[in-house]
């Protein structure tokens, strides 16, 4: 079910989902670690963002949503076997890169990680460019 938000939220996305796309060609020859790397964080008209090289090499974007957005009440836990999973991010109505892959709520601070809703994206899809290790 997609919901209709303002035109200016989602010109906001767009031009972020740009920003991460610059980011990510001129990441391309970069080097790898094992673990992820930040490629890149900031705030992008009032949304956070982070950039990460995965250990695979390609990139994931995610932003982390206000909770008042009205994209978070599709972000819920779903059971599937004996497995909690988080899920909502197939039902939001945003075109980005390959489409969303990610959402979840942060509910305690850990990692670096403050609370709050994310969604994402990733740049693992045939064809694509993947630094490898």
């Amino acid at each position: 079910m997609a919901i209709i938000i303002k035109r200016w939220e989602v010109n906001d996305l767009i031009k972020f989902y740009n920003k991460v796309e610059r980011i990510y060609n001129k990441a391309k020859g970069g080097t790898m670690s094992s673990s992820a790397k930040i490629a890149a964080r900031g705030i992008h008209k009032g949304l956070e963002y982070v950039v990460l090289q995965m250990p695979m090499g390609h990139l994931c974007g995610y932003v982390k949503l206000p909770e008042n957005h009205p994209f978070t009440k599709f972000i819920h836990k779903k059971k599937i076997g004996r497995k909690e999973y988080w899920v909502g991010y197939d039902e939001m109505d945003i075109s980005c890169h390959g489409g969303l892959t990610y959402s979840k709520k942060i509910e305690v601070e850990r990692d670096g990680k403050t609370p709050g809703f994310r969604i994402g994206w990733d740049y693992a899809h045939d064809g694509e460019y993947h630094q490898q290790l």
